[in-house]
C-alpha cells in the first residue's frame, strides 16, 4: 500500500536521522502553531493510516471541516467513494452517524475535539510538544501539488512521540503521526485549505426520515448550563500565550465537578487556573436510562488573550 509505505519510510527516516544543525525545531513548531491559532477555519482532505504491532496498515479517505470561531463547530467524514462514518458536533452537541446502516446517536456536548482531530491540536503545539528536532525531509502531495516539507519529532503527552512533516513557506502541517507502545496513527493531508468558507449545513446533522431511532437508555453527557471564562496565570500572561487545557473529570447526579485530572496542559499554573474555572461552573447532570447519574466527560478549557480577565 503506497500511503502506508511513504508513513513507514517517514517514521523510519525521523527515527533514525539526526537533529539538523541551524534548524531550530521549537521556533518552528511555534510559527505554525501561532499561525493555526489565527485561523478561522480549516477545510482538510487525505488519509488516516493506522499501523498496529504485528498486524497490517488499515488506512481510510477522510474529509474535514472545521470553524475555528465560537462557537467551535466541525465534521469529519471517513470513507471513499462509500461514506463510511461521520461525526459532526455543532456547538451543542455531538452526533455520530453510520449510514450502511442508518443508524445514530448524539450527546449534548460543545466539545468538537472527536470531530475536528487532529487540526484542533496544532494551535497548543508550540508547548505541548516537547524536545522538538528537525530529522530530515521528505515531499507531500497537497492542493493539486508536490511540496517539500520538514520532518519535526519530539515527546508529546507524556509516553507518545510526535512527528510532523511542515511546509515552512505555508507554514502548513501536511503530515501529522503520533506513535505510542499502542499504535501509529498519522493523517496524511492532500487537500489543506486554511480560512476556506464553510457551507453552514455541513456543520449540521439532520437525521434522515428512514433513519433508525437512536437506541434507547444510551447515556446522556452533562451540560454546562453556566459557565465563566478562564483567568490567567501571570506567568501565561506575560508569555502572551494562546491554547488550552485538557481535564478529565466527573459529573455527579447533583451536578457537581468531581475526581479532576489534568489530561494535557501546557503548565505555566494553568493547570491550577482551568480546574478553578471548571469547579465554578454550573452543569446540568447526565442521565443513564433516564435518571441523572454521575458521567465521566473531558472537557476543554481554551485560553484567549482577547477575552482574558485578570
Amino acid at each position: 500500500m503506497r500511503i502506508a509505505g511513504s508513513l513507514l519510510s517517514l517514521l523510519v527516516v525521523a527515527a533514525a536521522a539526526h537533529a539538523q544543525p541551524g534548524v531550530d525545531a521549537s521556533a518552528l513548531v511555534a510559527d505554525v502553531a501561532s499561525y493555526a491559532r489565527s485561523a478561522v477555519s480549516w477545510v482538510a482532505e487525505g488519509q488516516r493510516t493506522v499501523i498496529r504491532p504485528g498486524q497490517p496498515a488499515q488506512s481510510t479517505r477522510f474529509e474535514l471541516w472545521y470553524s475555528q470561531t465560537e462557537p467551535f463547530k466541525a465534521r469529519i467524514n471517513f470513507g471513499a467513494p462509500v461514506l463510511t462514518l461521520s461525526r459532526i458536533c455543532d456547538g451543542a452537541a455531538q452526533w455520530i452517524w453510520y449510514p450502511g446502516t442508518k443508524s445514530y446517536g448524539g450527546t449534548e456536548s460543545p466539545q468538537i475535539g472527536v470531530c475536528a482531530y487532529p487540526l484542533n491540536e496544532w494551535p497548543a503545539l508550540g508547548v505541548s510538544l516537547h524536545a522538538a528536532v528537525v530529522a530530515g525531509t521528505d515531499r507531500v502531495t497537497v492542493n493539486g501539488g508536490e511540496r517539500p516539507c520538514t520532518v519535526v519529532h519530539g515527546e508529546y503527552g507524556g509516553d507518545s512521540r510526535l512527528t510532523l512533516c511542515i511546509d515552512t513557506e505555508r507554514k502548513l502541517i501536511l503530515r501529522y503521526a503520533i506513535e505510542n507502545a499502542a499504535q501509529t496513527e498519522a493523517f496524511t493531508f492532500h487537500v489543506l485549505k486554511r480560512d476556506e468558507p464553510i457551507d453552514a449545513e455541513i456543520l449540521q446533522f439532520h437525521a434522515p426520515l428512514d433513519a433508525q431511532p437512536p437506541i434507547p437508555g444510551a447515556v446522556v453527557a452533562p451540560v454546562v448550563v453556566a459557565r465563566t471564562s478562564p483567568r490567567y496565570s501571570d506567568e501565561a500572561l506575560q508569555a502572551r500565550y494562546e491554547g488550552r487545557v485538557v481535564l478529565s473529570l466527573t459529573i455527579t447526579a447533583d451536578g457537581f465537578a468531581d475526581d479532576i485530572k489534568v489530561t494535557s496542559s501546557p503548565g505555566m499554573g494553568l493547570d491550577e487556573k482551568a480546574i478553578e474555572c471548571v469547579k465554578a461552573w454550573k452543569w446540568r447532570p447526565g442521565m443513564k436510562g433516564g435518571q441523572p447519574a454521575a458521567v465521566p466527560v473531558t472537557v476543554e478549557v481554551n485560553f484567549r488573550l482577547i477575552d482574558t480577565k485578570r
